[in-house]
């Protein structure tokens, strides 16, 4: 996806005329973003970030 992406835009030979959009990355960057808003609390969630936290202390 990336790659395909990059041909069009990194190309030194051929400019492109117009931005080239593509709509997953728009997903994926949005999401990396936004990333907070797609969490819920529930226990399994509590359960990771209690190992997440339990890891930075080593």
């Amino acid at each position: 996806m990336k790659a395909e992406y990059r041909k069009p835009v990194y190309n030194p030979f051929k400019l492109p005329l117009v931005l080239v959009h593509d709509p997953a990355l728009h997903v994926k960057f949005s999401a990396q973003v936004t990333f907070a808003e797609y969490l819920r609390p529930s226990p399994k969630l509590g359960l990771m970030a209690a190992d997440f936290s339990a890891q930075l202390r080593l």
